[in-house]
């Protein structure tokens, strides 16, 4: 699991989003092997990172999915403004349902 992390970090690093994507939508299924209280970090790392890849794509269904999956498990009230205002603009961006 650290190894695709790793990997999906260099990629979105380097601004490749769809390797991005890929490996870390890998990473995510291997974080339920995890304890509860590991699993939740990687997972709102990992939920992160896709959403600002799949906004970057303008893949914009995908980024209000991974930006709602961390609304759902974070309990950081910083970490869920920054989904809540992501959610926002992919909906405004991509006129989507819910949009203003």
């Amino acid at each position: 699991m650290w190894y695709l992390c790793s990997i999906g970090s260099i990629c979105y690093g380097a601004k490749l989003y769809e390797p991005t994507i890929k490996y870390l939508k890998q990473a995510l299924i291997l974080t339920y092997n995890r304890h509860p209280d590991d699993r939740r970090w990687y997972q709102e790392t990992i939920y992160h990172l896709i959403g600002k890849s799949t906004l970057a794509l303008k893949q914009y269904e995908e980024a209000v999915e991974a930006y709602t999956h961390l609304l759902s498990i974070t309990t950081d009230s910083k970490k869920k403004e920054e989904a809540e205002n992501a959610i926002k603009k992919a909906n405004k961006e991509g006129k989507l349902q819910g949009s203003d």
